[in-house]
């Protein structure tokens, strides 16, 4: 939706909008709805089948209400993606970000402290979902209202949009498929080769990589409805200084996450407690992976928004594919730092080969002139100071906040002084056009 909505938007379709929107939701919410009923209706299979004798009861409720939830969930998540089509984050911040998870948090803080059991938990987390659906609504339709309409003469309406859509759309739902499966396959596998222990120290591992991952969907969230607004216009050069532009803060903004990780892993790792430093290793082939992968900029959403759907759900099937062969080979052998080379080495091929693909078929490359100043300064000065302070002082806590106050102000200065050379500039004045805008 948001390359269908920008799209429209740039072409003066924008009284489109609504008609593919409900070609959008339409299916999603008859396939979620029926998927709510089956769940429902064989609720007490599944829960003897997931629990034992005694929980059964308690599991049902719990399905029964997921059940019900489900298709408010999922219309949701493409309203979601309408509202970011319209050029603003906004809605994503206040109903997502915010509203639904805070509502969330305080109903299952509450239902936990009143002692409500299991099934009232599962209300409290289903409940936002409806509450934010309407809000989500309301937001979506005021935007069109406020965005869509132009006094530029619509062209003839595409009869073709919505099965377009779809063609675009179908490709989608394996692709995420494939992406969940190389976020969990690690794990399981880990699970089921090795000890709960490991498994436990392997797992909290990978959250520091959360953090900085992120990161890179607030970016790459922002980008997309530009890069769908511009290849709908045909506008490619404008489009690569876009990619260019996303690439570098992209960089700046997330490699001194990944560095810290990998030249401070004992004492984060310590965090939880003595056992999990073995995982040191782990977390720095981790970090070198997501360097790796950062470094293509929001390659992924460019390839998208460019039409390649098919092509962004061979890339994370081929992805999956190679994680789980990994997995299996290396985790016998080099246990969780095999599980780390497995995930490190699917993430990088699931953003190299849309650079390739990108580099070939609309001949642009993140690598402009503000990539290397970025990339220098988080390796050079953040990563450098890393480095002096973990020689100086130790891979010690005493060492990662030192090397964190110094490579912090050492590397704003740097930023600051070079914001012209990263298009800082440009950054902060859309922020403040943002402020003026009416959402």
């Amino acid at each position: 939706m948001v390359r269908t909505v920008s799209g429209h938007l740039a072409l003066g379709r924008g009284r489109e909008i609504p008609r593919v929107a409900r070609a959008a939701l339409l299916p999603v919410a008859l396939v979620s709805a029926v998927a709510g009923l089956l769940v429902f209706a064989f609720a007490q299979p599944l829960a003897e089948l997931l629990a034992s004798s005694a929980m059964a009861p308690t599991v049902r409720g719990c399905l029964r209400v997921v059940a019900v939830a489900l298709p408010f969930a999922a219309v949701y998540q493409v309203l979601e993606s309408t509202s970011r089509g319209y050029g603003t984050v906004r809605p994503s911040i206040a109903v997502e970000k915010v509203g639904r998870v805070s509502q969330q948090l305080a109903g299952i803080g509450a239902v936990a402290a009143l002692g409500l059991g299991p099934v009232a938990v599962t209300v409290a987390w289903s409940v936002p979902w409806v509450v934010a659906l309407v809000a989500l609504a309301l937001w979506t339709r005021a935007l069109h209202r406020a965005r869509a309409d132009s006094a530029v003469p619509a062209p003839p309406e595409d009869p073709d949009a919505a099965a377009s859509f779809w063609r675009f759309a179908a490709p989608r739902a394996p692709a995420a498929t494939f992406r969940a499966g190389v976020m969990w396959s690690d794990t399981l596998i880990l699970a089921a080769l090795t000890t709960t222990a490991q498994t436990g120290i392997y797992s909290a591992a990978t959250r520091y990589m959360i953090v900085g991952s992120f990161a890179q969907l607030a970016v790459s969230q922002t980008i997309q409805p530009i890069f769908g607004r511009l290849i709908a216009t045909d506008d490619l050069g404008a489009a690569e200084e876009t990619y260019r532009t996303g690439s570098a803060w992209l960089v700046a903004l997330t490699w001194p996450m990944f560095l810290a990780a990998a030249i401070f892993a004992v004492p984060l790792l310590r965090v939880f407690g003595p056992a999990f430093v073995t995982a040191d290793t782990a977390l720095a082939i981790l970090s070198l992976g997501w360097l790796v992968a950062t470094g293509c900029g929001p390659v992924d959403n460019l390839l998208l928004m460019a039409g390649r759907s098919g092509w962004t759900s061979l890339n994370a099937g081929v992805g999956l594919a190679l994680n789980v062969g990994l997995n299996l080979w290396l985790i016998p052998r080099y246990g969780i730092n095999g599980a780390a080379a497995a995930w490190a080495a699917s993430l990088m091929w699931m953003n190299v080969a849309p650079l390739v693909q990108v580099r070939a078929t609309l001949h642009m490359s993140p690598f402009g002139p503000a990539w290397p100043v970025a990339a220098t300064g988080a390796l050079g000065v953040f990563g450098g100071c890393l480095v002096l302070s973990r020689v100086a002082i130790g891979e010690t806590a005493l060492g990662l906040v030192v090397g964190l106050v110094v490579a912090g102000g050492a590397y704003g200065t740097f930023l600051w002084l070079l914001r012209r050379s990263l298009h800082l500039h440009t950054f902060a004045a859309g922020l403040r056009r943002r402020r003026t805008q009416p959402a």
